[in-house]
């Protein structure tokens, strides 16, 4: 029985800390959504556009990596059919 006061309690003086004044995030919930600024709105777009190139370069670098295994492999078949004796 105890324990599930201990429980209670450890939970309870972790949020007890901070209640005798309220946090900046909970200011800023009460104030409502704020509108994006231009500042705001040119970093997401660019980051948005920062995100669309870094995936084209992960594509192009797999493709990359996915042609080099195809000749590695053609490469590999041709030195063990000219090492085996017909």
């Amino acid at each position: 029985m105890s324990s599930h006061l201990d429980q209670r309690e450890g939970s309870s003086s972790g949020a007890a800390m901070g209640s005798g004044t309220p946090s900046t995030s909970n200011q800023q919930q009460e104030a409502g959504p704020r509108t994006p600024d231009a500042k705001t709105l040119r970093r997401l777009a660019q980051n948005r556009e920062a995100a669309r190139k870094s995936r084209l370069r992960k594509k192009a670098y797999i493709q990359n990596l996915e042609t080099s295994r195809i000749r590695l492999s053609h490469l590999e078949q041709e030195l063990h059919r000219s090492r085996t004796p017909n």
